[in-house]
């Protein structure tokens, strides 16, 4: 049998790189790197993915019961919508 020598790790022969704050957030939006994107797709789709399920529940739990809904008494539905009430002049 032969015997191996062991080679010495040699240091890098020039420092780490230290990115500054920020510029990896600026790298993910500039990219055009494959992988990045698909991480970029697959993390923006499992975020709206929990968006929709969160609003899902409250629509079901605002239904639960009967009543005055909390979506009818917001005003910013009533901002395209015209008045029915016959004595408001606001809707002609």
């Amino acid at each position: 049998m032969t015997a191996v020598a062991q080679q010495s790790v040699v240091p890098r022969p020039f420092p780490p790189v230290k990115l500054p704050r920020g510029s990896r957030f600026l790298g993910y939006l500039s990219t055009t790197d494959p992988k990045r994107l698909g991480v970029m797709y697959i993390v923006t789709s499992f975020v709206f993915f929990i968006v929709g399920g969160v609003l899902a529940l409250l629509m079901r739990a605002e239904l639960a019961r009967p009543g005055l809904q909390d979506s009818e008494s917001s005003p910013h539905l009533a901002i395209g919508t015209p008045s029915t009430d016959p004595n408001d002049d606001q809707g002609t």
